[in-house]
C-alpha cells in the first residue's frame, strides 16, 4: 500500500487528535500520564519526518510536524487511517 502522507506535505487534521510532546518513549510521560495533549480539528500541520513500524496486519506510523504553537509535534496512528485523520492541502 502507498500513503499519500509523507514529507514536506501540509496537512489538515480531519478531527480532534491526539499528540506526543516527544519522539522517545522512555520519557512520554509525565506523572504517570503521557506528555502531549490534544490539537483541534482544522489544525494545520507540515510533516517533516515518518518512521514506519510494519507489524502484521498493521503499519504504524510515527509523523514528526511542525505547529504553529506547540512546535514539533509527534502523531502515531494505523497508516491505514490516514484518510480517518488527515487532509490533505499541499504537496510537492
Amino acid at each position: 500500500m502507498t500513503f499519500r502522507i509523507k514529507k514536506n506535505i501540509l496537512v489538515k487534521l480531519k478531527k480532534k487528535t491526539w499528540y506526543y510532546e516527544t519522539s522517545d518513549t522512555n520519557v512520554r510521560c509525565k506523572n504517570g500520564y503521557p506528555a502531549g495533549g490534544f490539537l483541534d480539528k482544522g489544525e494545520n500541520l507540515l510533516v517533516c519526518q515518518i518512521e514506519s513500524k510494519k507489524v502484521p496486519f498493521e503499519n504504524i506510523l510515527k509523523v514528526k510536524s511542525l505547529h504553529n504553537k506547540k512546535n514539533i509535534v509527534y502523531i502515531i496512528f494505523d497508516g491505514y487511517d490516514e484518510d480517518y485523520f488527515f487532509d490533505f492541502i499541499c504537496t510537492q
